[in-house]
């Protein structure tokens, strides 16, 4: 380093420390406050040994002022681990010139977080070879109150002073070192560390990062560790000084991450379903080799990517506000689109979970859906061919019925027209409205084993008839107990003659015994009986099947089932010809 017209060094050797009258001063290495002084350094700086200067560097003159602030900017940048240089003072810069020694104090990764700084006067009078002992009673006090965890020692490696932090972090509160070996109180020490305390004995400066100590208990205390020689006034080193900081628990966390992230990173490629990890800007962070052939990017080219370059149907804010959901419910599980690099698509389902670590990330599971898509396509196509089997086998029934009893043709399937929209009215789904349409196209089917004379007689039936008549249902029943459909569709024909009061037959079941179907059914078969001709009777006409179910609602018919029959015909203008 040049001198400038004043004495400067660059000995990387040098320590910033000599035993004799000297001010030190503990300063951030970014705003350059003082965090510390002792009142020898107070003393030089404004001649008062009580009180801190507001800015230190401007008790120097302003064209020195220049030169130090880069010999600081050296050490905080971490390029330089001692700088020494001679400034003139501000007050009277003929006369009155301060020696400045600096080291880097509380390393975090390759920069110091602060700096210890040496202040003597440049021409000191009498012997300042050895300490006098007030100067050891400062220098000692100076370091055991130092926040950060050091020890300073002599050449035998005993101890001078200790900081309460030195104590306190290696489990040594309440005992005095001052005098004690240092491998007495730290008898397991690795002949690593005492080679480098020996090595500092010679001027060397040392830093090492992640040592392990093996304590007494048998658990690793894991350490940052800085050793530097001090000197004497005379320039002889007069010992070491030890700068440590416990980063045990720091260690531990990242080993924990570490090997979290092994776990996941091995669990995430494992797995046969892609993955993306995306940021809440809808960025994505990370993804797995799954994805990567699901997409046809590559993993790399996906790290560049946005989320909604890989959605083939949602834009950008449409994603952005799925993603906000996702952070406010924690998870979510849904379907979409996603778009290949060569252009094509393909179904995804995807299971997402917001993470709150690393600022906030949605973690999404995303499974290729298009087997299962065209297995849906294919059941739903053999469903409908079923429905259309069976709604054709009704259908013929019906007509076999009808057959039989040529008087009452059409009536099934009129009441079943008449149903479907009663229930419609009532709020039923659309399946569930045609599912009730083709039950009651069968609803008569037991009338296949009543003698044909009978159904087809023109007169009064006799009560022996009459009781005959009534077996229908339960031939009803048995012919399509067995048969699986939808709904409960031997039961409902069995019920479709039973009346709320219990009046009806044939078990005279009453209320909410009787299935919502039987009850919608028993409305329609009654208004279509009265509305159409027979042969023991002329049509009764609409007013008059009306009035029935009106006068009657809650006794013998459901008054829900009522209302809504009524309101078809009264409000919608339903007529006979909404059944042909």
């Amino acid at each position: 380093m040049g001198s400038s017209g004043h004495s400067e060094s660059t000995d990387r050797h040098a320590s910033p420390v000599h035993l004799s009258r000297c001010g030190i001063l503990v300063v951030d290495a970014l705003t350059h406050a003082i965090l510390q002084a002792n009142p020898d350094a107070r003393a030089l700086l404004t001649n008062d040994s009580s009180a801190n200067p507001k800015n230190w560097l401007d008790s120097f003159h302003p064209e020195d002022r220049e030169r130090l602030l880069s010999h600081i900017e050296k050490i905080s940048s971490g390029h330089s681990d001692h700088e020494t240089l001679t400034c003139r003072q501000a007050s009277a810069p003929g006369d009155l010139l301060t020696r400045l020694e600096m080291m880097p104090l509380n390393h975090r990764g390759t920069k110091p977080t602060s700096l210890l700084v040496c202040l003597q006067d440049a021409k000191p009078s009498g012997n300042q070879e050895n300490p006098s002992p007030s100067e050891w009673a400062l220098l000692s006090r100076f370091v055991s109150e130092s926040p950060a965890t050091l020890a300073m020692l002599d050449r035998d490696m005993n101890y001078l002073a200790v900081s309460e932090r030195w104590l306190s972090d290696h489990q040594l509160e309440g005992k005095s070192l001052v005098g004690k070996s240092h491998y007495d109180t730290f008898p397991n020490l690795p002949e690593k560390w005492k080679e480098e305390h020996q090595r500092a004995l010679q001027g060397e400066s040392i830093h090492m990062e992640d040592e392990p100590l093996l304590r007494k208990s048998g658990k690793i205390k894991w350490l940052h560790r800085d050793i530097r020689p001090w000197r004497t006034a005379a320039n002889e080193i007069g010992g070491i000084l030890i700068f440590s900081e416990d980063v045990t628990a720091k260690k531990n966390a990242e080993d924990a991450l570490q090997y979290s992230e092994f776990r996941y990173r091995g669990v995430i490629e494992a797995a046969s379903d892609g993955f993306v990890m995306a940021n809440m800007q809808g960025s994505v962070l990370a993804s797995n080799h799954a994805y990567a052939r699901l997409s046809g990017y590559s993993e790399d080219e996906l790290m560049k990517m946005q989320v909604a370059e890989l959605e083939a149907h949602e834009g950008r804010n449409e994603i952005l506000r799925r993603m906000r959901q996702i952070m406010k419910q924690g998870h979510a599980c849904f379907e979409t689109v996603h778009r290949r690099k060569d252009g094509t698509t393909f179904p995804v389902e995807i299971s997402a979970s917001f993470v709150p670590s690393m600022g906030g990330v949605v973690f999404a599971f995303i499974r290729d859906i298009t087997d299962r898509k065209f297995a849906e396509v294919q059941i739903a196509s053999y469903v409908r061919k079923i429905e259309k089997f069976t709604e054709d086998t009704l259908k013929a029934v019906s007509t076999m019925v009808e057959h039989r009893d040529p008087y009452t043709a059409g009536h099934e399937r009129r009441v079943g027209i008449l149903s479907a929209d009663i229930a419609r009215e009532l709020g039923f789904s659309e399946k569930r409205c045609n599912d009730l349409k083709l039950v009651s196209h069968v609803h008569d089917i037991g009338k296949i084993g009543i003698p044909s004379e009978i159904l087809t007689k023109p007169g009064k039936l006799t009560p022996l008839e009459y009781q005959m008549v009534q077996t229908h249902v339960e031939k009803g029943y048995e012919i399509l107990k067995d048969v699986q459909f939808t709904m409960p569709i031997a039961e409902i024909i069995y019920q479709h003659h039973e009346r709320m009061n219990g009046s009806g037959y044939p078990r005279r079941l009453k209320g909410d015994e009787i299935l919502q179907e039987a009850r919608i059914l028993a409305v329609s078969d009654v208004v279509e009986s009265m509305m159409s001709h027979r042969p023991y009777r002329p049509a009764h006409g609409q007013e008059k099947a009306l009035q029935e179910i009106e006068e009657n609602a809650g006794l013998l018919y459901d008054p829900d089932v009522v209302a809504a029959c009524l309101n078809l015909f009264r409000v919608k203008g339903y007529s006979a010809s909404n059944l042909n």
